[in-house]
Parts: structure tokens; C-alpha cells; sequence
């Protein structure tokens, strides 16, 4: 009996010790997915211009930062969560809509981002 007890803690120690692992490998992948999501934003950001004036060009930059980060595609939106522009490389790709807590999220970072740039750039 004394060994099937310490099988059972030895067999639940490993289990957890594996959703530790997991859990971790899940929140840095996470983390580089991110990452990735603002350096496009950035980019973008900077792509405004194009959007306006070039919009076959800026799907290509659209196509090539996403496909440049390993991600499956893009969806740009406005900030109510309407599509403007969608590429994924492969159809089978689906891109979900925004969640509405997300966006509501996303403007208010957006607008403290705003703000700590205008104080910035407003100081000599």
C-alpha cells in the first residue's frame, strides 16, 4: 500500500510540475506574441500616410509585416472594431473579431500613449 500511496504523490508531482511548465511556456509565447503585435502597430502607425494615399501598397506592407512576424494575418480596425483591412495569407485562416473589453482596453492605452507623447514632444 505504502508504494501505491507514493506513485500516486511521485504521479501528481509530475502532473503539476507539467502544468507549470506549460502554463510558463504559454505566457512567453504570449509575451513574443505581443511583441509582435506592437511592432506592427508601430509600423503601421508610421504606414498612416500610405493607408490614405496608396492603399494597394499598404496592403502589401500589411501582408509582409504579418507574414515577417509569423503571424497568420491581420485585421485592422477602427476604433469600433469595424474591419478596414483584412489579409491572411491562407484562406483557412480565421481572424476573430476584437473583443469589445479589448478595445476599450486599446483606447485607453492609446490615449495615455497620446498624452506621454504630447507631454514629450511639447517639452524644449
Amino acid at each position: 500500500m505504502a508504494s501505491i500511496a507514493c506513485f500516486q504523490v511521485r504521479t501528481r508531482e509530475v502532473i503539476q510540475n507539467s502544468l507549470i511548465i506549460a502554463h510558463a511556456y504559454l505566457q512567453e509565447h504570449a509575451q513574443l506574441i505581443r511583441g509582435d503585435i506592437l511592432g506592427m502597430a508601430n509600423d503601421l502607425s508610421h504606414a498612416r500616410p500610405l493607408f490614405d494615399q496608396d492603399r494597394g501598397t499598404f496592403r502589401e506592407l500589411l501582408t509582409a509585416s504579418a507574414a515577417s512576424r509569423n503571424l497568420p494575418g491581420a485585421k485592422l480596425i477602427d476604433k469600433d472594431g469595424n474591419p478596414l483591412e483584412l489579409r491572411r495569407p491562407d484562406s483557412a485562416v480565421l481572424l476573430h473579431d476584437a473583443d469589445a473589453g479589448l478595445l476599450t482596453n486599446a483606447r485607453k492605452t492609446n490615449l495615455r500613449s497620446r498624452c506621454s507623447r504630447k507631454r514629450t514632444t511639447s517639452r524644449p
